[in-house]
């Protein structure tokens, strides 16, 4: 056997290396595609969904089913709080209202009660945003450890939550904070 007969003979076993590598490559690229293009979708069908419930329109019902739904599986939790993160701090009023009634029904006021423990300091401080903007009495005593955090955003965010929620018992909570520092 020459080179040249062992060249001849790999060259379509190669070839079909090469072409099936280049196949695999496009149905990956597609499939991220779509799927980036589905999640997309499902975003601005959630966003509207919450606006519906914070603004009480005529289908705010069916849209809280929907979102109640979503929030029972685990991608979708993640996508709804997120979203009401980002909502939470421009409602005002019986919106706000709505919107903490949302939090509470669903379970995202434990999501944002894990997300005071989260390693990000950025995630830390918006939820405890969140539980100030919406009022959520339920996880007041949560704040305690967040105004004891070593970021400094967080315990600003934490003794505002916390002000905004119980400002008899912040008081002495924020002296005895500040007297730490």
């Amino acid at each position: 056997m020459t080179v040249r007969s062992i060249l001849l003979g790999t060259l379509p076993l190669l070839t079909a290396a090469l072409v099936a590598t280049v196949a695999s490559v496009w149905v990956v690229r597609r499939t991220r595609h779509f799927t980036r293009g589905r999640r997309t979708a499902l975003r601005i069908g959630i966003r509207g969904d919450l606006v519906a419930v914070v603004l009480g329109s005529g289908d705010a019902d069916a849209a809280r089913e929907r979102l109640e739904h979503l929030a029972r599986r685990r991608a979708g939790r993640r996508l709804l709080l997120e979203l009401t993160v980002s909502v939470a701090g421009t409602v005002r009023g019986e919106s706000d209202r709505r919107l903490a009634d949302l939090v509470e029904t669903t379970g995202l006021a434990s999501e944002l009660v894990a997300q005071l423990g989260h390693p990000d300091p950025y995630r830390r401080t918006a939820a405890a945003e969140t539980i100030g903007a919406l009022r959520l009495w339920s996880v007041v005593d949560t704040l305690h450890a967040a105004m004891r955090d070593e970021d400094t955003d967080v315990r600003i965010a934490a003794a505002t939550a916390y002000v905004r929620l119980d400002a008899h018992r912040a008081a002495p909570a924020l002296l005895r904070m500040i007297g730490k520092e």
